[in-house]
């Protein structure tokens, strides 16, 4: 998947789990190989052509806390390296930078049933938001449950 097209699902509603790569090390993020976060928002950057994909770690903040390395200069004068949250704390979010017509570099999608999820979306070729059709499918399916209880419940009754 390129940028673009993580871009494109992002601006629909769709705001899918990442895990950091080792490319992430030359990028000027908080993230780390093997972080994990969840994309919140993305934005093109007028200056270049690259998105700008705000992500949030905050499900995955004690995880990635274990995922820290020293590879942080403690100062400009020392060769001393530290953790981010050694240095000074991690954020709640941080950005990433992707090229839009290049595949994803420093994360890859993490398939957690959201990416199924939003394919079946696509292909049902809805004119809601992927918001509005995950609300719509929900209730769809509690009424269906719902259903199939007071159908169980008056069978028990007789």
């Amino acid at each position: 998947m390129t940028g673009q097209e993580l871009y494109e699902r992002v601006k629909k509603g769709w705001n899918p789990t990442v895990r950091f790569t080792d490319c992430v090390a030359d990028s000027d993020s908080q993230y780390e190989e093997g972080m994990m976060g969840k994309v919140i928002s993305a934005e093109l950057d007028a200056n270049s052509d690259c998105v700008i994909f705000i992500i949030a770690e905050d499900r995955y903040a004690e995880f990635n806390k274990k995922q820290e390395k020293p590879v942080w200069y403690e100062s400009p004068y020392t060769d001393n390296r530290v953790t981010k949250s050694e240095l000074g704390g991690r954020k709640a979010s941080d950005i990433v930078y992707e090229c839009t017509d290049m595949d994803l570099g420093n994360f890859e999608i993490v398939n957690d049933g959201s990416l199924l999820l939003y394919e079946e979306y696509c292909r049902e070729n809805s004119n809601m938001s992927y918001l509005s059709w995950l609300e719509d499918t929900i209730i769809k399916l509690k009424g269906e449950s719902e259903e199939n209880e007071n159908h169980e419940n008056s069978e028990k009754n007789l």
